[in-house]
């Protein structure tokens, strides 16, 4: 044979062999389901023949039995003896590869059964090529698939395959499993509209497809009923430039087309890529979808790497998130609120997931193309049944109860529906920008429900006449409150807070923090008009932390705001207990004394000291000094009347009247301001005055003051200035009766009293020439009687006596 001479050899494949590597692929009874219901969706109807509508299951003891109502064609059981032909892979209109797919059989079979068109088929996959297929012609309706099971372990098949036999024990189990796999089926197929599984005839499972509209699907199942929302849309223009990057990788007949299927109702855990049929790919995404992707062999998970297929799958994923995105605006409403946000909170983590590595990059477009205009979208769902923007409902927070939520609406705060609270950090993100709720918030609720004055609980709004309302209130406030951490941001807060009467007093009025008080019982005892604080409020929360404790100031300002008659009133009705009260005073020196000292100078200016039947304040009056004030006019305190001490007085800084500071500053004021004294009280001040007169004998100037006082009692009944008045009756010889004579006196003290206040025994040349005045004034007519006559010559000889003397310049 020479170097260019050369024969041919035959070359074969280990069909067993084969079919042992393809099983490696295709293992799973969920799988052996999938395959054959894509088989069965393949079927084409031709010839006036309708496409495949139903397929059946029938788990029977000695056998599976599948069975659909299409009918083979011809190429299709040509395409079942050229296994991996790919035949199938350029026929528009069908899924899988008609043959790789049937292989999947020999897990449970080792000698499969077809039967249609009038021809049954039985493969021997163990015989010689030109007689593993028998055919024979049999009347046949439909297509039925006779699976017998491979009960025997030993077989040829089962030993050249690698595959454990079949257990009778098992059927029951793997008819749960072909019931629960056709159910996942069903979702997105294209002709078949029937599935039913049986066990040994008796039906288990049946799922029936219904499109009442084209965006819905039902499926209808023996107890259950499940309705899908369907959204679709397509790559077409992106599948063109991939188709022209890729001319001859893409067949033609890969569809552009992308279809999501969400439940209408109580959404998925986590959605699945169906390439019709579902295959193990999952995405945290509570929605299905189906698209012509390119599986990976096994045909149980989608490419996601860099190839030509991955690029594909990935167009197709971002088709699916514009299809969302475009369908945005009416998912609220189709879905409902809670399945809603359940879908916007998984678009969120799973783009998280893609960031993170956790996922395919590509599954982060689901929320980057709704997030830009999120916050522009009324997307949040209020407690009462409202969709609004995200700026214009609150976020309550957890652990809001529903009376605090019913309280709210009341007040017309747009707040977010309790059952959404999950979703809030989301909500508060920056691409939806929703608001929590805040104390204003709140504030601005109650001043316009005209919170704002003292009022009686009866005439509050009608959401707050109770104290388990206003708990509610206060609950809700507090908790709101340990939110406000900023020490300027939590002034504010309470500022606002104090503007509104939230404080329910023991008289079941509402008024403001700061009108209403805690005190202990004899605070409560001295004033029982000031407004206390109700028991139900709590001094540990909001708004009992925020009470003030009666102390003296409070005190004060009460009884400063009291009109002197009003309050004179309620002493002499023995309504107002002074000296309760200055004991109760006494006792709280330390807030006098240390924690506000001008408290000393208005407790001085408060007219609670009982004198001469009125209420006069300490300011002007004295503690007793040692002696008793005859005319009893001075301003001195009977501390029997206060029941005070006098150390304490006099740390409030009330001053003792001592005689120096009676004689000099009181003394004056009395006997100018009271004309009306009692003639023993004057006589009991001048036996006073006479018997300490060495004391400020040699005081001109106070001497000169009191010689102006009426300290003098005359002969007439009045009392007259010393310098008006004369101490013998000889004086009316010249200056007439008209004058004033001082009564006479025994005793030797007061006598020198009169002289040291300048009561006169004789008439000064001023006096005579007065008295001569007064006759000329009053004697107009002459001549004078003679009486008048006697008077004028004694004044004048007086007057020449006095000039004689030299008394007078």
């Amino acid at each position: 044979m020479t170097q260019n001479d050369f024969t041919y050899k035959s070359q074969d494949v280990n069909y067993l062999g084969f079919l042992e590597a393809q099983l490696r692929d295709l293992t799973g009874i969920d799988i052996l389901t999938y395959e054959l219901i894509q088989n069965a969706d393949d079927v084409q109807g031709e010839n006036g023949r309708s496409p495949t509508t139903n397929l059946s299951f029938d788990i029977t003891d000695e056998a599976l039995i599948v069975k659909n109502n299409g009918v083979f064609r011809p190429v299709d059981f040509e395409r079942l003896q050229n296994l991996a032909g790919g035949g199938k892979r350029e026929e528009v209109g069908t899924t899988g590869a008609f043959g790789i797919g049937f292989v999947a059989v020999y897990q449970i079979t080792d000698a499969p059964e077809i039967y249609s068109n009038n021809i049954h088929w039985t493969i021997q996959p163990d015989a010689a090529p030109a007689q593993r297929i028998q055919e024979r012609q049999e009347k046949t309706q439909g297509t039925c698939f006779r699976l017998p099971w491979a009960f025997d372990a030993r077989s040829p098949v089962r030993r050249a395959l690698r595959i454990e036999a079949i257990q009778a024990d098992q059927l029951d189990s793997l008819a749960d499993t072909i019931a629960v796999a056709t159910e996942v089926a069903a979702l997105f197929l294209q002709q078949l509209q029937v599935l039913e599984v049986k066990r040994n005839g008796r039906l288990i499972q049946r799922i029936e497809r219904l499109t009442p509209a084209p965006d819905e699907i039902v499926l209808q199942g023996l107890n259950s009923t499940t309705t899908w929302l369907l959204m679709q849309g397509d790559f077409a223009a992106e599948a063109i430039q991939l188709r022209t990057q890729y001319p001859w990788q893409i067949e033609e007949k890969r569809r552009s087309d992308v279809r999501i299927a969400v439940r209408a109702s109580g959404l998925d855990q986590q959605g699945r890529l169906f390439a019709v049929l579902p295959t193990e790919s999952t995405t945290p995404l509570p929605l299905h979808i189906n698209a012509d992707f390119y599986p990976t062999t096994d045909r149980k998970r989608i490419h996601f790497g860099s190839d030509y297929q991955s690029e594909w799958n990935r167009a197709a994923i971002r088709c699916a998130a514009n299809v969302i995105a475009n369908q945005f605006d009416s998912l609220p409403q189709q879905l409902g609120p809670f399945d809603f946000w359940d879908l916007l909170q998984k678009m969120a983590y799973t783009q998280q997931l893609a960031n993170e590595g956790e996922l395919p990059d590509v599954f982060a477009a689901f929320w980057q193309t709704v997030a830009p205009t999120l916050h522009n979208k009324p997307i949040l769902f209020t407690a009462d049944d409202q969709w609004l923007l995200p700026a214009d409902v609150r976020l309550p927070g957890r652990g809001v109860r529903e009376t605090a939520v019913s309280l709210l609406n009341s007040l017309k705060i747009p707040i977010l529906h309790p059952d959404l609270n999950p979703h809030s950090q989301l909500m508060r993100q920056s691409e939806i920008r929703a608001v929590d709720l805040s104390i204003q918030d709140v504030t601005d609720a109650l001043k316009q429900a005209g919170l704002v004055r003292s009022m009686p609980l009866f005439e509050a709004p009608l959401f707050l006449r109770s104290v388990d309302a206003l708990q509610t209130l206060w609950n809700l406030i507090d908790r709101l409150l340990i939110n406000v951490l900023h020490p300027q941001e939590r002034e504010a807060a309470l500022n606002m807070l104090q503007r509104c009467s939230l404080v329910l007093s023991e008289v079941m009025t509402l008024e403001q923090s700061n009108h209403v008080f805690r005190g202990k019982s004899e605070a409560k005892t001295l004033f029982p008009d000031a407004l206390w604080v109700h028991e139900a409020v709590s001094e540990n929360r909001f708004p009992g932390q925020f009470v003030n404790n009666f102390g003296v100031r409070q005190a004060v300002n009460q009884l400063v705001d009291i009109p002197l008659d009003q309050l004179e009133y309620e002493w002499r009705m023995e309504r107002l207990d002074v000296p309760g009260i200055f004991r109760w005073f006494e006792s709280n020196q330390i807030e006098i004394f240390a924690d506000d000292p001008t408290l000393q100078q208005d407790i001085r200016r408060l007219p609670l000291v009982p004198v001469n039947g009125e209420l006069r304040p300490l300011s002007h009056l004295y503690i007793p000094g040692g002696f008793e004030d005859p005319l009893k006019l001075s301003g001195t305190v009977d501390l029997d009347l206060i029941g005070g001490r006098p150390q304490f007085l006099r740390d409030l800084g009330v001053q003792e009247l001592d005689f120096e500071t009676y004689v000099y500053e009181q003394l004056p004021r009395v006997l100018t301001q009271h004309l009306d004294i009692p003639s023993d009280g004057r006589h009991r001040l001048l036996q006073l005055l006479a018997e300490r007169l060495g004391e400020f004998r040699d005081d001109r100037e106070l001497q000169s003051q009191l010689s102006d006082l009426p300290l003098i009692a005359c002969l007439d009944g009045s009392f007259r200035a010393a310098n008006n008045a004369f101490a013998s009756r000889d004086v009316e010889r010249l200056l007439g009766t008209q004058v004033h004579i001082a009564e006479p006196v025994d005793s030797e003290s007061i006598r020198a009293l009169y002289r040291w206040l300048g009561v006169r025994n004789e008439p000064t040349a001023a006096d005579i020439v007065q008295s001569l005045l007064f006759v000329s004034q009053t004697n107009t007519d002459a001549p004078l009687d003679e009486p008048t006559q006697h008077l004028v010559q004694q004044c004048l000889l007086q007057l020449n006596g006095l000039l004689v003397e030299g008394t007078v310049a």
